[in-house]
């Protein structure tokens, strides 16, 4: 028998919309953080896990970010090997970073939401 897994319970407001949804690192100064990771039509949504040191969440909205853009960890010849990184730059110069699969997509959604267009493909 499958057994389900549980969801974190995640408050929306009225008008908001849950759009995606994935586990993910949070990269502080110290240590990664695990936790999920919620796009809404409204804001960016980190909550780190139960059973880690740093439980504090995390909320961006959308009108305060200013890039949204790949990014790496480790030193560079690393960096090729784990490209799994999304850099959020907000207006106020704070940038988060998030360790995601799928990372490709994620940019894309949350690009979508903040009404980007998104880059010309190369032919």
């Amino acid at each position: 028998m499958k057994q389900e897994r549980k969801k974190v319970s995640f408050d929306l407001a009225d008008d908001e919309v849950l759009v995606a949804e994935t586990g993910a690192d949070s990269l502080g100064d110290a240590a990664a953080t695990g936790g999920r990771l919620r796009i809404t039509n409204r804001r960016i949504v980190y909550k780190p896990g139960f059973f880690n040191f740093h439980r504090r969440p995390l909320e961006i909205p959308f009108e305060q970010i200013d890039e949204v853009r790949k990014d790496a960890m480790g030193i560079w010849p690393l960096r090729k090997i784990w490209p799994i990184v999304i850099l959020i730059r907000t207006k106020a110069g704070n940038e988060y970073r998030f360790l995601i699969l799928e990372r490709s997509r994620f940019i894309r959604i949350i690009r979508s939401q903040l009404g980007e267009q998104p880059p010309p493909t190369r032919a």
